[in-house]
């Protein structure tokens, strides 16, 4: 659940809960955000909400950090995907202490794909999905 946002260094705050349900996080910061137009967008999305897994895109520099409980603990991902701002990136804030391991579970259908018969390369594929914009 989110704690607080920093609209102005653009971090999403988590509490120290085992996990986190991708679509109450997306909602959660929506409803925020109405509240707050000065701050700019966290995500693009790509989904029917809330009818199929979310998958969010971070935009505009904006990172989840959750919180230092002083004791390793894991963190599970729930209900979709959070996708780095760039290829490789990391949608994670460090806090300075100790840090979760950060686990998703998607449902089985979310995850699979078929390439069979395509005529793109794995390389063509990602650049399109991330150079097509998603939300105007």
């Amino acid at each position: 659940m989110i704690t607080s946002i920093d609209g102005v260094n653009r971090i999403i705050d988590l509490d120290d809960s085992p996990s986190e349900d991708i679509q109450a996080l997306y909602s959660a910061f929506v409803d925020a955000h109405n509240l707050n137009n000065d701050w700019l967008p966290a995500f693009n999305t790509l989904a029917d909400l809330p009818l199929v897994p979310v998958y969010l895109f971070f935009i505009n520099g904006w990172k989840i950090r959750m919180q230092d409980t002083g004791a390793a603990y894991i963190k599970n991902f729930e209900q979709g995907f959070l996708i780095p701002e760039t290829a490789g990136g990391d949608p994670f804030a460090l806090n300075g202490g100790v840090e979760p391991r950060v686990r998703f579970s998607e449902p089985v259908l979310a995850v699979g794909y078929d390439s069979g018969g395509s005529t793109f390369t794995p390389e063509e594929v990602a650049e399109a999905v991330w150079n097509e914009e998603l939300c105007p």
